[in-house]
């Protein structure tokens, strides 16, 4: 299959997904910035593999993103289509009240600043990527990744103590 195959299969797909939580005159723009992603990715792409799996995750990412962007701007719409069961308005993030969490990491995790304990729960103990994370949160992936850098060396050495 040739490169432009791909692109215009992706783009079918993107735009079906897309018409399902954002309204048509976002979608072509959303359409674009996932297949940007895509043709980024499709001279490093495995030619023993299948692509499919890993370019359709990027559709879906980028698409989750740029929703997460039209979000914030106070437009409303559902994610729903890509699985996902927060809203824009009400973010699920994880207690650490939770019982799951022993007293000791729950003193821990709440000595944490806000957005540092945000960042490390929805990542290491709920196992959400950095781009999930960032859109309950509402910051950047690049800035999810900063404080769980930060939050790690601080919880270890206090966990050793």
């Amino acid at each position: 299959m040739t490169d432009d195959e791909i692109l215009d299969r992706m783009a079918r797909h993107a735009t079906r997904k897309a018409h399902q939580f954002l309204p048509a005159q976002e979608v072509e723009d959303a359409v674009q910035t996932a297949i940007l992603q895509v043709w980024r990715r499709l001279p490093k792409l495995d030619p023993d593999r299948d692509p499919w799996p890993l370019l359709t995750r990027i559709v879906r990412q980028e698409l989750a993103m740029y929703a997460r962007a039209f979000y914030q701007r106070g437009e409303t719409a559902s994610l729903h289509g890509l699985g996902a069961t927060e809203t824009a308005e009400q973010p699920a993030c994880v207690s650490v009240d939770e019982p799951r969490f022993t007293e000791p990491l729950r003193s821990i995790l709440d000595s944490l600043p806000e957005r540092h304990r945000a960042a490390l729960v929805e990542c290491v103990a709920e196992g959400r990527t950095k781009q999930q994370a960032a859109a309950i949160i509402g910051c950047s992936d690049v800035s999810v990744g900063n404080y769980i850098r930060r939050a790690l060396p601080v919880v270890r050495e206090r966990m050793a103590a």
